[in-house]
């Protein structure tokens, strides 16, 4: 579920709700056996999960080529506890785990022709990790392998490039690449097609 709301006055309001299932598929080599070889083990799970997001912001014109968004942002997924038998014989019962986001930000967008523009942002983002615990079972043993979920603060810089649709041109095509400091680090890069009718 999806909604957004644009005033004329140019603040905004967006809401998604989203719910259904992650599919596990994992192996691995990084355990090892009694003699230290290692061994392969592997398992299949399935775990309920639903998030959502809540956006409100205030689109500016600053003159006619340039528009100012400047934008608060809140994302949480939920993930269910579920179990897993392992292909080495071992049972692990994960907890459930949660995850939060918080951004606040902005966006310039210039106009540079009649169906094309380019963007550059820049947000501070705040991300909780709950992380995963678990409880390992095998025969009449267990272990409580603790949660190791990591939050941090962020800094985003945005950089994109857009054509917008028209009657002249139906496509959306959007290539942009964002690069991040602190608890996150790295770049990411976007390319997305979409065509109206």
């Amino acid at each position: 579920f999806i909604a957004r709301q644009i005033n004329f006055n140019g603040f905004y309001y967006e809401l998604s709700l989203r719910g259904g299932q992650n599919r596990i598929d994992s192996s691995s080599n990084d355990f090892m056996d009694s003699a230290g070889r290692p061994q392969y083990s592997a398992y299949n799970a399935k775990a309920r999960v639903f998030n959502g997001h809540i956006r409100i912001g205030k689109q500016l014109n600053l003159n006619k080529r340039n528009l100012l968004d400047v934008y608060a942002f809140y994302f949480y997924t939920h993930q269910g506890s579920f179990g897993a038998d392992l292909t080495t014989g071992e049972h692990y019962n994960f907890e459930k785990s949660n995850v939060s986001r918080f951004r606040i930000g902005y966006r310039l967008t210039t106009q540079i022709s009649k169906v094309s523009r380019l963007y550059t942002g820049l947000a501070y983002q705040y991300d909780k990790n709950s992380g995963i615990g678990a409880t390992y079972v095998k025969s009449t043993e267990s272990l409580n392998i603790p949660a190791t979920g990591e939050s941090g603060s962020s800094g985003m810089l945005e950089l994109g490039w857009q054509i917008k649709p028209n009657k002249h041109v139906p496509w959306l095509v959007d290539l942009s690449t964002t690069g991040f400091v602190g608890h996150h680090k790295g770049l990411t890069a976007k390319l997305k097609f979409e065509k109206e009718f």
